[in-house]
């Protein structure tokens, strides 16, 4: 965790949901000698657009966080004395004025200034919502309680790290975005400036086709699977900063899921015997296609009759499927491919399977993995078929760049993209293996498209 020592007239704390996660100096204003004030600052950048129950819709860039809890803790005494909670973000806050986002100002009066000292402040970005935010799924007002609640009573507990979330259930979702952020920094005589930037803790993944196969051996296609080597059922705030250059220089790769769940609920296509692999997301494909192969081509795709689900906001490419999970990271599996999408019938008998591979010049090949507290390193190599799920990286087959291109977000299906060079659906007509190809988005997103 780097050190901050800045001297200056005015404390500032400013928080950044980024995707590239850089440092940057805090300039304290010049026109406020002698206060401290605390600025927290939630930008829109490195965040996926979503929709009322949040599943993972694209790329684009945009979120919304409706709760942020801040504590600061005096390293000396290793007590709280600072916390603050945001319960209506949106209402709370300001729009930025040097930044695409939202910020927030605490002003510290005479009697509450920090002493001088060692201190480290943390905070927590989430959402609520009736079932449908990362509060609800990961109990997280539950897990800082004690911060804010200690705090106003006079309390001296100190802030606890790391907080382990368990999921409500995986059965709808696998993981809900969720941000988390600590940094280091020295108040000394004349104040503190600092910067806390919040790192998503959660990984995603998700698939957007076209041209798929109707029918294999006679055998009509029902549906497409995600599967994966493995699900974590819990999620470990801890070792919250990472830093990343766009070169990937410098670039950490945190496993940060813990527990796997219950229950394998799926088979890899080679699998013979028991179930060992877990679903991420299934794609039932007369949601998309109500009269399946209408032209009779052998194809799903463009030239059949088509529309998008109801239940998925915005527009897609016209004779497209798509589908999209948060996922809590884990670690390579020993002997198993990480994740394999799967062509099913009726039965759930596979048909076609593609497995997805990182390309052989992927960092996270040759970088660190690097685990949060009570998790253990089975030392298995990452390969390009055997990898990890990384914190804050987005794994993703095809591109869906423009999510709602045409504004509509009624959540009652929508007519073809009106602007399909911005989408990529990957074309599952060609090739036998999925590559993931890495832009930087998110931390990194490793996007997937057919040899």
């Amino acid at each position: 965790m780097k050190k901050l020592v800045i001297y200056g007239a005015v404390a500032m704390l400013a928080v950044s949901f980024a995707s590239c996660n850089k440092e940057e100096s805090v300039v304290a204003p010049d026109n406020r000698p002698g206060e401290q004030v605390l600025t927290i600052g939630v930008s829109n950048q490195g965040s996926l657009l979503r929709g009322t129950a949040r599943p993972l819709l694209s790329e684009t860039p945009g979120q919304s966080i409706d709760k942020v809890v801040v504590a600061i803790v005096k390293e000396t005494e290793n007590t709280l004395v600072y916390a603050q909670t945001y319960d209506d973000w949106q209402a709370d806050s300001r729009v930025m004025t040097t930044a695409s986002g939202r910020e927030a100002e605490i002003v510290f009066n005479a009697d509450q200034k920090l002493d001088e000292g060692n201190y480290t402040a943390y905070a927590i970005g989430y959402t609520t919502g009736a079932g449908a935010g990362s509060a609800d799924f990961y109990d997280i007002a539950t897990q800082t309680t004690d911060w804010t609640e200690n705090n106003a009573t006079g309390g001296s507990t100190t802030v606890t790290l790391p907080v382990t979330a368990t999921a409500a259930s995986l059965d709808t979702h696998k993981g809900e975005e969720v941000f988390a952020g600590s940094v280091d920094f020295t108040v000394g005589k004349d104040g503190f400036s600092a910067n806390l930037n919040l790192h998503r803790q959660v990984a995603g993944t998700y698939g957007y086709f076209t041209n798929i196969p109707a029918t294999v051996d006679g055998k009509e296609a029902k549906s497409l699977r995600l599967v994966a080597s493995d699900l974590k059922k819990d999620l470990v705030f801890d070792n919250f900063n990472s830093e990343f250059t766009t070169t990937g220089t410098g670039a950490k790769y945190v496993v940060n899921g813990k527990t796997s769940a219950d229950s394998k609920d799926a088979k890899f296509a080679e699998t013979t015997g028991e179930n060992d692999a877990y679903t991420v997301y299934t794609i039932t494909l007369t949601d998309w296609f109500a009269e399946g192969d209408s032209n009779k081509d052998g194809l799903l795709n463009a030239d059949d009759t088509w529309d998008s689900p109801a239940t998925l906001d915005g527009t897609y490419d016209k004779g497209s499927v798509f589908a999209g999970e948060f996922i809590h990271p884990f670690q390579a599996v020993d002997g198993k491919s990480t994740l394999q999408l799967q062509l099913l019938d009726e039965s759930d008998n596979v048909l076609k399977y593609w497995n997805v591979k990182l390309p052989s010049a992927d960092g996270q090949l040759t970088g660190t993995i690097e685990f949060a507290e009570g998790i253990s390193d089975n030392s298995t190599d990452e390969t390009v078929d055997t990898y990890s799920l990384v914190r804050n990286h987005l794994y993703a087959v095809g591109m869906r760049a423009g999510g709602d291109d045409d504004g509509d977000d009624d959540g009652e299906g929508g007519d073809p993209d009106p602007n399909p060079d911005d989408d990529e659906p990957s074309d599952l007509s060609k090739g036998q293996d999925l590559i993931i190809r890495v832009v930087d988005e998110w931390e990194a997103i490793h996007r997937m498209e057919l040899e």
